[in-house]
């Protein structure tokens, strides 16, 4: 009689070991599963202390470069859309420069409707922010010609581009569903080169074209001066291409 009750309480003890190890391992599924949602929303400094359960106040960061997209003529050509339409045009689009963003290295901000924001620099104090943008600005400009037209589908999809470079305050915005933004007038004034350019041209301040043209490798071109809203005149250039044979500023990337 007592054996069959030690039999039992050891039989008890295993399933309940079992049980234990079966939820630790759900448990750790689950933190992975956090971590890398974390990771796709937050940048990666921030997640850390996030996870170590260390306040994240909002930081200075003395020069980043930041990017503007927005689609020409997307609110009147979605018109003529369906929904269900806008939304499948921007996941195909904005799945296309999520990559470009990862294989450039550039960290993704946010995006309302057809606008893009991007931010290159908080993770590097140096100068190589801005050469990444601009890499990045190209390889976008390139990898869109794959997306269909859903209005116009034998027509590319044309964009407009906005680059400057400066100092921004970054932080957490909320407790539900957290946000990273950005604060500064150099967003705003990435903003205006964007809603100030042509399609398919990538507008840049005199700051960016100067670390541009320093760096001997890409060709940039003087628009002239240019009336920005809340800015004045300002004077403004144009980032046609690479003078190097960069992989990075092909299709074919984002088509392998």
């Amino acid at each position: 009689m007592q054996e069959g009750w030690l039999l039992g309480e050891a039989q008890l003890d295993v399933d309940y070991v079992r049980q234990l190890e079966q939820v630790i391992r759900a448990l750790e599924t689950e933190k992975r599963l956090a971590t890398r949602l974390l990771n796709d929303i937050l940048p990666p400094l921030v997640v850390t202390d996030l996870l170590a359960g260390r306040s994240v106040p909002p930081q200075n960061f003395e020069d980043v470069t930041v990017f503007f997209f927005d689609v020409v003529g997307f609110t009147k050509f979605a018109k003529g859309m369906e929904p269900m339409q806008i939304a499948n045009f921007l996941n195909e689009l904005y799945t296309v420069i999520d990559l470009c963003a990862a294989v450039a290295d550039v960290y993704k901000v946010e995006t309302i409707g057809d606008a893009y924001m991007a931010v290159a620099g908080l993770a590097s104090p140096s100068k190589r922010h801005t050469c990444c943008m601009a890499d990045f600005s190209l390889f976008v400009r390139e990898a869109v010609k794959i997306v269909r037209n859903p209005v116009r589908p034998d027509e590319p999809i044309e964009l407009r581009f906005g680059l400057h470079s400066g100092p921004v305050v970054a932080g957490i915005v909320g407790h539900m569903m957290p946000r990273y933004f950005l604060f500064d007038d150099t967003v705003n004034t990435a903003s205006r080169m964007e809603t100030t350019g042509d399609a398919n041209m990538i507008h840049c301040s005199a700051q960016v074209a100067e670390t541009l043209a320093a760096s001997k490798r890409y060709q940039v071109a003087k628009r002239g001066d240019v009336e920005v809203k809340g800015r004045g005149t300002m004077e403004t250039y144009w980032l046609h291409s690479t003078t190097e044979d960069n992989p990075m500023c092909k299709p074919s990337v984002v088509q392998e």
